[in-house]
């Protein structure tokens, strides 16, 4: 992030969006975050923050609905297929996305991203590829990670809760 020497950064970086999806639960508190922390040093208009969809909990062992009372569902977050749902069904999102010429979607739990990282913004771009990705093999078949494949021949991911043991 721009922690530091934000003045020697320039405007077209400084202007760059930052759209942060957050979950319901969490979202008050990761916006006052970035405002107490005064936006790392960026601007606060380059911010945008959303939320989420959300969705029943359930039990991994039984597969039944977890109640957070006797009348109402636990919800948790959708995770990062919510990502698109969340584009669809939010007109300030999809206005932002056309706004600009490049789009990095990065994982929260993907440690091999990097924000606006040059080498791969620079690949995918002299590549002409309208996408790509940083991944790595899993260490083992239980790992918990998703999985990018092939579905119908076309690239998908394949989140680890949605793969059978097989």
């Amino acid at each position: 992030m721009v922690a530091h020497d934000t003045d020697m950064l320039s405007d077209s970086v400084q202007t760059c969006k930052l759209m942060i999806m957050t979950s319901t639960i969490n979202h008050a508190e990761t916006v006052d975050f970035f405002k107490s922390n005064n936006y790392f040093g960026a601007r606060e208009e380059s911010f945008m923050f959303f939320p989420q969809a959300m969705l029943p909990a359930i039990d991994d062992k039984t597969g039944k609905i977890l109640m957070k009372s006797k009348c109402e569902m636990q919800l948790s977050p959708n995770g990062n297929g919510a990502l698109f749902e969340a584009i669809n069904t939010n007109v300030d999102v999809q206005k932002c996305i056309e706004e600009v010429d490049l789009v990095q979607v990065i994982g929260v739990d993907n440690v091999l991203n990097r924000l606006l990282d040059p080498v791969q913004v620079y690949f995918t771009a002299s590549k002409q590829l309208e996408t790509s990705l940083k991944c790595l093999v899993k260490r083992s078949p239980d790992e918990k990670v998703g999985v990018v494949c092939k579905k119908n021949n076309k690239y998908d991911i394949v989140e680890y809760s949605e793969l059978s043991d097989e």
